[in-house]
């Protein structure tokens, strides 16, 4: 693909060269395999398949025997003395004797199991405890408790893969509604199944959380010049209302990064942990759990879980040609000098003439987008040409 001319394309918009990294690409396949032990990062695996991770010199010095490199997860295994001096290395030596178990597909059963132990979970750790059963066939999913949803490959393959993604949200609750540990969902839902020996612990096993402080999420200075006008004051239609001023839902600091795909997460303020889960039967998977920061962001927070990454990648691409940024929280008008105007003009549905005007760092105002089906018209200039996309299972780019 280098050779011919049809190099991936960035997220800057830009054709990627073969030796831009300045890394040799031998052993790819090696280093790939390396990278699919849990807790093991692109870069060790680069570095280990190169023979130049500094462990392998720390145990040179210290034993007096070394592999040269390390090729394969086999081999990695049969030193555990590196292995214990890698970085996290007791979640590293769990990960190493369940690798097998953790690359085997997750049966449907499985998956439905880890769903339906989580979405019990967070419906006692949330702030109203309600938990009403299950719908009929037919009806709607009730606006009282949390609701727990397959992401990621569930989605787009329609089965899971080798792990499993579930998002959980609320009609009207947030994610957190103070900083302390009992002022959020996602901790004493953690503790709960970790108690239950269904997530295992950071001592044991791979464990990563990530927690957006609540008041980081919270209110903070309005941009100028939202406070001059409001959301939509400019545009056709909504002219009054008041700015969204919180302050995650502008954090577009990483959506030009190409780096390993952190751009993916790095904008990205929704409560989440990834970790292993050890089933009913005993087998162990990979469990990532994310919690919708506001019950508003349900769409952007859908699409993003949901992928492909190259999806989200190109979306973002698209975005940025109409002069805004999609984030998983909101859609945002960009602040870029030199667009010959103040305002950027956004076309929310060109059959219905629906039109508005952003002022630079502005939040496209929700009333706008409440399903997936509403961010893929916008980004494709209010028309239907995006419209195959609705169905995740056609999202595989």
């Amino acid at each position: 693909a280098f050779r011919s001319g049809d190099a991936p394309i960035s997220s800057k918009g830009v054709r990627r060269f073969e030796n831009e990294a300045r890394r040799s690409m031998r052993h790819a396949p090696e280093k790939r395999a390396l990278n699919r032990v849990v807790g093991i990062s692109h870069m060790c695996a680069i570095d280990l398949a190169g023979g130049t991770h500094r462990s392998l010199d720390k145990l040179r010095r210290e034993t007096g025997a070394a592999p040269r490199h390390v090729r394969s997860v086999e081999e990695l295994r049969r030193w555990p003395g590196l292995v214990q001096r890698l970085p996290r290395s007791t979640a590293l030596a769990h990960s190493l004797s369940v690798h097998d178990e953790l690359q085997e597909p997750v049966p449907l059963a499985e998956a439905l199991e880890m769903r339906s132990a989580v979405e019990a979970a967070a419906r006692r750790a949330s702030k109203s405890g309600s938990d009403c059963p299950p719908p009929r066939e037919g009806e709607p999913l009730c606006s009282c408790c949390w609701h727990a949803e397959f992401v990621g490959g569930g989605r787009t393959r329609g089965k899971a893969g080798h792990d499993v993604d579930i998002l959980l949200w609320h009609h009207k609750e947030p994610a957190s509604w103070g900083d302390g540990k009992e002022e959020c969902l996602l901790l004493p839902l953690v503790e709960e199944l970790q108690q239950q020996r269904r997530m295992l612990r950071r001592e044991e096993a791979f464990f990563h959380l990530v927690r957006t402080a609540h008041r980081a999420k919270g209110a903070g200075k309005p941009p100028a010049e939202a406070a001059c006008g409001g959301a939509g004051a400019a545009g056709e239609e909504g002219g009054g209302e008041a700015p969204d001023d919180r302050r995650h839902r502008r954090d577009h600091s990483m959506l030009d990064s190409i780096r390993y795909g952190i751009e993916n997460l790095a904008c990205d303020h929704h409560d989440k942990v990834f970790a292993i889960w050890r089933s009913a039967g005993g087998r162990h998977r990979r469990i990532d759990v994310v919690v919708c920061a506001f019950p508003e962001e349900l769409p952007f927070a859908r699409l993003a879980w949901t992928g492909s990454r190259m999806l989200n990648r190109m979306m973002r691409l698209q975005a940025i040609a109409l002069g805004i940024n999609l984030g998983p929280h909101a859609i945002t008008a960009r602040n870029e000098a030199g667009r010959g105007s103040t305002t950027t003009r956004l076309t929310i549905d060109a059959m219905a003439g629906t039109v508005v005007e952003l002022r630079p760092l502005q939040v496209l105002p929700f009333k706008y987008v409440r399903s997936e089906e509403d961010i893929l018209r916008i980004i494709a200039g209010g028309t239907n040409a995006f419209a195959a996309l609705v169905d995740p299972v056609l999202r595989n780019a």
